[in-house]
């Protein structure tokens, strides 16, 4: 089905239109960073969505065949379940790319992931329109995403916990700018999802990070071109250009070593 973006009256919670932009969008953290390698063995992909409408959507599994409208690709090696412990965890008051520090002390902390977008010369601009991550125990979860009579999917019903919805307090969007970081595999963004220890500690052994994303919707910033990869960021502090503290980057690997399960409905798009 080829999908259209259509005119929606969305709020721009993070420009990351311009080098180091950045944005809090119902508590996860956006921040625009600079070129660093994607490839095999130096980021872990496990969602990688490509389709040539202008809307696109997807999350990861290791089930196949896909249920219905999940462009996710089917490569094991670039879509597939994700162990928590494969993700970093880092605090509040990390500092990043371009000086920008993440907000929150100590206490607060953070699943870091990497985006990596791809859009033409000529019209760099993508919308991430839609962004949910479950914890879960099970690695071949399969919902069906509906698509509204607009085009518009709506959030699948993931399995597990929700612990993040973009469009839980209202209808956001995150503006991307592929013409920052030119080229496939550069890297284009950390998104820094807010995390607690009771929800890591909930999913027991064999957590599972489950992410669905949506992209195109907003009118000018549709996908036209490549792939939109998601990766687990390891070792956070070899991507980030102010090196953590040795306490804190220990804070974190304890705290990874836990893991989580509860369940919230994700709310749909009207």
């Amino acid at each position: 089905m080829a999908l259209a973006p259509c005119a929606f009256a969305d709020i721009m919670c993070a420009d990351l239109s311009t080098a180091f932009g950045n944005g809090t969008c119902n508590g996860a953290f956006f921040t625009q960073i600079t070129a660093r390698p994607t490839g095999s063995g130096n980021i872990d992909s496990f969602e990688r969505i490509q389709n040539n409408s202008a809307i696109t959507e997807g999350f990861n599994t290791d089930a196949r065949p896909y249920a219905a409208n999940n462009m996710a690709q089917t490569t094991a090696t670039f879509d597939h379940s994700e162990l928590l412990s494969k993700f970093s965890i880092v605090p509040g008051g990390t500092v990043t790319d371009g000086g920008v520090v993440v907000p929150g002390g100590p206490g607060q902390m953070y699943l870091q992931l990497l985006l990596d977008v791809n859009q033409t010369k000529d019209n760099p601009l993508l919308s991430l329109d839609e962004l949910a991550v479950n914890l879960s125990n099970t690695a071949t979860d399969n919902p069906a995403i509906t698509i509204q009579q607009n085009g518009t999917p709506d959030y699948p019903t993931l399995a597990g916990t929700n612990i993040y919805n973009l469009d839980g307090n209202a209808d956001n969007f995150v503006k991307l700018n592929f013409a920052l970081n030119p080229g496939s595999g550069e890297g284009d963004a950390f998104a820094f999802i807010p995390i607690t220890a009771a929800q890591i500690a909930a999913c027991g052994a064999g957590c599972e990070v489950e992410g669905y994303t949506a992209f195109g919707l907003q009118t000018g910033m549709g996908n036209n071109d490549g792939y939109e990869k998601w990766a687990a960021v390891k070792g956070a502090e070899s991507l980030q250009q102010t090196p953590e503290p040795a306490s804190i980057l220990l804070l974190g690997s304890c705290l990874i070593g836990l893991s989580a399960f509860a369940r919230k409905r994700l709310r749909n798009r009207p």
